[in-house]
């Protein structure tokens, strides 16, 4: 026997809205049009290597990685030796020429380096690989250790890119800068959610924590508005790592409490008396996290 439909209402109707239509309301700038023109980092002057991570649930997030010359680096290359050299050495001096101009290439990844624009692109082939030569560029002429590195999460009306402006002084600064694309944000697979960003932070943290170098100086954790609430997420989940400086701005307590889905899916429910909370799918709410003791905390808010 079959079930009578039940007739569409003003209440089932708001409801069936606010439910399926959430994700393009918390996260509107993952269902742009593709292919996305994305603002790069040399526009800005700043060096950079494209870094994928893959999650544990097996998508690859592509991001931006700024980085300054370790003391210990045995090859670098000033932003200005890059725009002005040649690509193609002349055969008299590409014996002394090539080892520090050009990187050689490595078995676990390919670099190209663009000599127009001092651009160094990595492509790795398994999860968490980078390329064994970096090409650095001492901003300022200055080659000492770098002071950090940021993790910078966006907003959710932005990509990565968006960042590179607060990325630039970070970097003037003397830190290392990885701006984090979220999945299904800018170039990065997938299709974002709650539980989906908190394995792509965790993803990136566990890459910078794994690397070789960039474990080696403090890591800071930047979050802007809802990437605010990835990073206090992120944090809260890896006490054991005790070189964290957690910084936020213009974030949120929860997101039912910021956004309009609170006053739509109160008009939903206010004649049944249930809570909000049982018609939204993703809450951000840091009212349950602690940051772990011993951690630098900055909130900034406008």
């Amino acid at each position: 026997m079959a079930v009578a439909e039940e007739p569409l209402t003003l209440s089932s109707f708001l409801k069936k809205l606010v439910y399926n239509g959430q994700p393009y309301l918390v996260y509107p700038a993952a269902y742009l049009p593709k292919p996305r023109r994305l603002r790069l980092p040399t526009n800005l002057g700043l060096p950079y290597r494209n870094i994928e991570v893959m999650t544990s649930d097996n998508i690859r997030l592509r991001c931006f990685l700024m980085e300054h010359a370790p003391p210990s680096a045995t090859s670098v290359i000033p932003s200005a030796q890059l725009a002005t050299s040649s690509s193609t050495p002349s055969a008299s001096n590409s014996a002394s020429t090539t080892p520090s101009a050009i990187p050689e290439k490595s078995n676990d990844a390919t670099t190209t380096t663009t000599a127009a624009n001092a651009k160094t692109t990595t492509t790795p082939k398994h999860k968490h690989t980078r390329s064994h030569s970096r090409a650095y560029s001492s901003y300022g002429g200055n080659n000492k250790k770098p002071k950090g590195t940021v993790l910078m999460f966006h907003g959710n009306g932005m990509d990565h890119s968006d960042l590179l402006y607060h990325a630039r002084y970070y970097f003037r600064y003397g830190c290392n800068v990885l701006t984090v694309s979220y999945r299904g944000y800018g170039e990065s697979e997938g299709v974002p959610s709650e539980k989906g960003l908190q394995r792509d932070a965790q993803a990136v943290l566990d890459f910078v924590w794994n690397d070789a170098e960039l474990s080696k100086i403090p890591i800071i954790i930047y979050g802007l508005s809802l990437g605010g609430a990835v990073a206090i997420d992120v944090t809260s989940k890896n006490p054991e790592k005790r070189s964290l400086h957690l910084v936020k701005e213009s974030t949120f307590l929860s997101l039912p409490s910021r956004s309009g889905l609170y006053l739509l899916s109160t008009l939903i429910y206010i004649s049944h008396g249930h809570p909000v909370a049982w018609i939204l799918i993703s809450f951000w709410s840091q009212r349950t996290l602690s940051i772990p003791v011993g951690v630098p905390f900055t909130a900034l808010s406008s």
